[in-house]
Parts: C-alpha cells; sequence; structure tokens
C-alpha cells in the first residue's frame, strides 16, 4: 500500500518542529544566569509562539515540496532558508515588542537557536532522505525518448544513480 505524500509532508514537518523545539531548548545555556528571573509559563508561551511560526516560515520556504523532499541538497537547503526566515520574523517582532511587555526568549536564545536548529535540520534531512527514498510516493519519473535499446539502457543508467 502506497503512504500518500501528505502523510510523509506532515511526518517530516512534524520532526522538524520537534527538532526546532529541541534546539530552542538546547540554547538555554545562554542565560543560565538569568533563568530563574523568567517564570515557566512566560517561556513556554515564547517557545510556542516561536513553534507557531516555524511552519509558516517552512511553509513559504518551500521545504515541504515533494521534490524538495526527495533531494539531499534541496532538502537541507530550503529547510536553512525557512530557518534563518524564520530568524528574521523572530528578530523584527522582538524589536517592535514594548519594552515593558515581559518576553520569555533573550535574543542571544533566539540568535543561537538559528545555528542550533540548522544543523540537526540538516542533519536529520540529509539522512532523512535516504529513508525517503523508500516511499514510492516520492520516486521520480522520467521519459527516454529514443530507439528500444538506447532508451532500455539510459533507463537502466538513471536508475543505478537515484
Amino acid at each position: 500500500m502506497a503512504v500518500p505524500v501528505r502523510r510523509v509532508q506532515i511526518l517530516v514537518a512534524l520532526t522538524d518542529a520537534a527538532l526546532y523545539w529541541a534546539a530552542l531548548t538546547a540554547v538555554i545555556f545562554v542565560r543560565w544566569e538569568t533563568v530563574h528571573q523568567v517564570t515557566a509559563g512566560l517561556y513556554l508561551r515564547d517557545r510556542l509562539l516561536c513553534l507557531l511560526a516555524f511552519g509558516p516560515a517552512m511553509l513559504m520556504a518551500g521545504a515541504y515540496q515533494r521534490d524538495r523532499l526527495a533531494r539531499r541538497f534541496d532538502s537541507a537547503y530550503y529547510v536553512t532558508i525557512g530557518a534563518g526566515a524564520l530568524l528574521v520574523a523572530q528578530l523584527v517582532v522582538i524589536a517592535f515588542l514594548p519594552q515593558d511587555l515581559a518576553r520569555g526568549l533573550s535574543r542571544r536564545e533566539v540568535l543561537l537557536s538559528f545555528p542550533a536548529t540548522a544543523l540537526l535540520l540538516i542533519a536529520w534531512r540529509v539522512w532523512a532522505v535516504s529513508l525517503l527514498s523508500r516511499f514510492a510516493v516520492l520516486s521520480r519519473f522520467f521519459y527516454v525518448v529514443g530507439d528500444g535499446e538506447q532508451a532500455r539502457r539510459l533507463a537502466h543508467e538513471f536508475s543505478k544513480h537515484e
């Protein structure tokens, strides 16, 4: 039974979101000395807001398009573009927030979450391409025009290098 493309995309998106959450959690060390000044609810609220912005940033970058999920370079490239767009959006929001509005995440955490997120997502996406290539819905199709023997030979060569 073939797995629908949408399910594969959702699986990859949920894994990306979990890795982004892990990256946000990992960068807390940059404010370890002041972490007691922020309540857990405030910190959790800001991380959830960042996570809600993560999905649209990745969708705008095209990180979940079928063809991009099946290629190592494209998968890593577009997920990095999405993370960069997310970083810019977060920095703009932080810059325009009123000073009296309490923030759970510091600028340092937001800045360091980008390389942490990029490293985790690139490693995951490069590994995931080999896993996702097993799904028939992500296979690439091509047409070879020519005489029978030459077309078979070319098709065989193409399929060896997938």
